[in-house]
């Protein structure tokens, strides 16, 4: 190891020691017994799987290790989220998808997403009986299908008639999957991860058609929001509630039996196989990959549901979809430093500092030993062959090399940790550099890959 690099290492160390002291020091000024409420407004009534990731965070202690109290409140017609955030009752809340959140803003609801833990879920879907012989939307043309008006399925389905030139009668059925039964309906709205597995539990044989398949409409899941008020005003609450609910995500999806029983124990009378069946659907659709960490969200993601909405005619008044949710570059690269790393518990710039830190100590004497699972990326530094984290350097290219701009994104981010932000800056100015510095023909440094790691719909 060079002078030079034992310099920038030693430096580093220190800074992150100054980091950590300030991290230790924040936490023991915020009193234990003194916790912060935070009340989360769920989608549905009812206890079910797509809720798991909140209750595991709950009862692991992630939420309490913050700070927060955290209270969950049930959604319904009447209660339901956008509303109940909106006028300030609740804290956070969570969405069927971002449809609802995009559809709320257009009307002037200062609202912005914080994560979306579902990506390319597809939950919507219409089901029928199999005795019905619809297998494909065009067998549905003149006839009675069962909506529920106010729910995200609506415009997917309504969007994926029109494709299909489909006439249909619609009927508002809400839960309520009687008619659909007893033979009134021909078809009828559904979540494939909850109607499409209770009515077989049942013995009811059902035919799904997905939009996705018949007409490439693509939908998200679970959708966690707040205020603009909230997200501006107190950056540090969020950020908060943000990295606990990532370690819930996590923990949901590497323990499906455990979290099950977070489930169970609230609601006893849930059917522990079925319960658990649906919740490993849930996980294979959940953000967890290296390419597309816990909490997941991009324009794209938005913007596709946005021009869905608008040619459905449910847009009121266009708007910039980019300020629909909150994902700056500081945000991307704590959401990332978080992913799969034991760093979880300092504050987020400190996470991506300690792992930073510990890549250069582990790669500046050309040791091979990637800091986690991911891929790495073999690069040039200071005329010794390194690896780095792919992810990693993939974010840093992708900023168009403009290293001032990401500096820009940390400083406006929320993130007001000083000495910290010394760390993060430091280390994310040595590795531009290596990412400006050439990387191996073998492993190019681009944006994720299409498609979803952790699974397909």
């Amino acid at each position: 190891m060079s002078r030079k690099q034992f310099a920038v290492i030693s430096v580093i160390i220190i800074l992150l020691a100054a980091g950590a002291a300030y991290w230790l020091w924040r936490t023991e000024q915020r009193p234990i017994g003194n916790a912060t409420p935070v009340s989360v407004r769920l989608p549905i009534p009812i206890i079910e799987a797509g809720s798991a990731p909140f209750f595991v965070a709950q009862d692991r202690g992630y939420y309490a290790e913050e700070g927060l109290d955290v209270k969950f409140e049930m959604g319904s017609r009447e209660l339901n989220p956008v509303k109940t955030v909106a006028a300030g009752t609740d804290t956070f809340g969570v969405l069927g998808g971002p449809d609802t959140l995009l559809v709320a803003r257009s009307k002037g609801q200062p609202l912005k997403a914080i994560m979306v833990v579902h990506r390319n879920s597809n939950f919507p879907v219409l089901i029928s009986l199999a005795s019905s012989n619809v297998s494909e939307v065009e067998d549905l043309q003149g006839q009675r299908v069962g909506f529920f008006y106010g729910h995200i399925s609506t415009d997917v389905l309504r969007n994926l008639f029109r494709k299909k030139n489909v006439q249909v009668t619609e009927v508002d059925v809400g839960f309520d999957y009687s008619q659909l039964l007893s033979g009134e309906l021909k078809a009828c709205w559904g979540f494939r991860t909850t109607a499409g597995l209770d009515l077989p539990a049942k013995g009811v044989e059902i035919t799904m058609i997905n939009p996705a398949d018949a007409a490439g409409i693509i939908s998200h899941g679970y959708t966690v929001f707040a205020t603009e008020k909230t997200i501006a005003g107190d950056p540090e609450l969020v950020e908060r509630f943000v990295r606990a609910t990532l370690r819930g995500i996590r923990y949901t999806v590497d323990h499906p039996e455990e979290a099950n029983k977070s489930l169970l124990k609230r609601d006893p009378n849930l059917d522990e196989a079925l319960s658990l069946k649906r919740l490993k659907m849930y996980n294979a659709v959940t953000s967890a990959s290296e390419a597309y960490p816990p909490g997941y969200m991009d324009k794209d993601m938005f913007q596709s549901t946005y021009v869905r909405l608008r040619e459905e005619g449910v847009i009121e008044k266009e708007f910039d979809v980019t300020a629909a949710f909150n994902d700056s570059r500081a945000h991307r690269l704590a959401r990332w430093a978080f992913e799969g790393h034991p760093w979880h518990v300092i504050v987020s710039n400190g996470a991506f500092a300690a792992l930073m830190h510990r890549i250069l100590l582990e790669h500046s004497d050309g040791r091979a030993i990637p800091p986690y699972g991911g891929s790495t990326t073999t690069v040039e530094f200071q005329g010794v062959t390194v690896e780095l984290p792919t992810r990693l350097l993939s974010l840093i290219a992708r900023d168009d090399h403009d290293f001032d701009l990401l500096v820009e994104g940390i400083i406006e981010g929320p993130h007001h940790e000083v000495a910290a932000n010394v760390i993060i800056l430091t280390l994310l100015e040595a590795l531009f550099d290596v990412a400006a510095g050439g990387v191996s023909d073998s492993h190019p440094v681009d944006g994720p890959e299409e498609g979803n790691d952790a699974a397909t719909c």
